[in-house]
């Protein structure tokens, strides 16, 4: 038994509809002739696709395996297809990042093997959260973006690990619990939580967990300069840095205290994208822009 992508797209067409009717003129094919595809698949099949009434037609419950399927046949078709057009036709990738910090780093690794690579693939940085640009990505606006957590998997999605690293609370050496080795979550509920911008990733993660909880977490948005000022004068704030980055404020002042979350708080860099296999060349480019910022994976450090 073979089945070919038309038959699934007719399929596809009178169950979203519920109608062959309505399903043939979407296709611009006639009622009869979608009625015979039909009946042609569920030969295939071996089973009932749909209770044809007076009123419409009705999915079995094989149907609703098989539109699932179906859907995923036909969506890595699209992408394979619309791939080869846009090869053929000197398409160029796009990738969109997240304005930050990290956004700029992914951005330059990009631009690093752009310098290398033709076509070179466009890069744009925007002011939305990972779930606006996953919704970009998804629709086919660009090809690739970053993320710090894993976008629901798809068949037609590939992703690529870049590296993970692991958050510290930083806070004033007469804090209340400045003493403790390992804090958690719970215990910043009276605490104001500093960050220079919305964006991080750690207000995401903060966000969520206090939500969760029924809870609602103080943030204040901040200079660098200023949080590390109000860190030193003030026992009621907390800042979280990176596991590379934990000993290095330590250095630069005794006022500090760095404290491990348990269970700990990470971010998992993930690269993805909607064109297939990502080209190693780029991996590497990105994971040398990592590097060069002292991004260090805490997985591959046994951190």
């Amino acid at each position: 038994m073979s089945l070919n992508s038309d038959e699934l797209r007719y399929f596809l067409a009178a169950y979203e509809n519920g109608s062959l009717a309505l399903a043939a003129k979407q296709l611009s094919i006639s009622a009869q002739g979608l009625g015979r595809a039909i009946t042609k698949l569920e030969h295939k099949l071996g089973v009932n696709l749909f209770v044809r009434t007076h009123s419409g037609i009705t999915p079995t419950d094989p149907a609703r395996r098989v539109y699932e399927d179906s859907k995923s046949i036909v969506g890595i078709e699209d992408a394979l297809l619309g791939y080869l057009d846009d090869y053929q036709n000197g398409y160029r990738s796009r990738f969109i990042g997240q304005d930050s910090e990290m956004g700029d780093v992914i951005k330059s690794g990009f631009d690093a093997y752009n310098a290398t690579h033709e076509p070179p693939i466009v890069c744009e940085l925007l002011k939305r959260t990972d779930d606006e640009i996953a919704q970009l990505l998804l629709a086919g606006s660009c090809d690739y973006r970053f993320v710090n957590r894993e976008l629901d998997t798809t068949p037609w999605l590939t992703s690529a690990y870049l590296g993970t690293q692991e958050y510290y609370a930083l806070v004033n050496r007469d804090s209340s619990i400045a003493e403790r080795k390992v804090v958690s979550l719970d215990d910043l509920a009276d605490m104001t939580i500093l960050a220079e911008r919305a964006t991080y990733t750690f207000v995401g993660l903060v966000k969520r967990y206090f939500q969760d909880q029924n809870l609602l977490p103080r943030f204040r948005f901040i200079n660098v300069s200023y949080i590390l000022k109000l860190l030193r004068t003030t026992t009621d704030c907390v800042w979280f840095t990176r596991s590379d980055a934990a000993l290095d404020f330590l250095n630069v002042s005794d006022q500090y205290r760095t404290l491990r979350f348990d269970p700990p708080i990470q971010s998992t860099l993930m690269l993805q994208t909607t064109r297939g296999a990502i080209p190693q060349d780029l991996l590497t480019c990105i994971k040398k822009a990592l590097d060069s910022c002292g991004f260090v994976d805490t997985h591959e450090k046994g951190l």
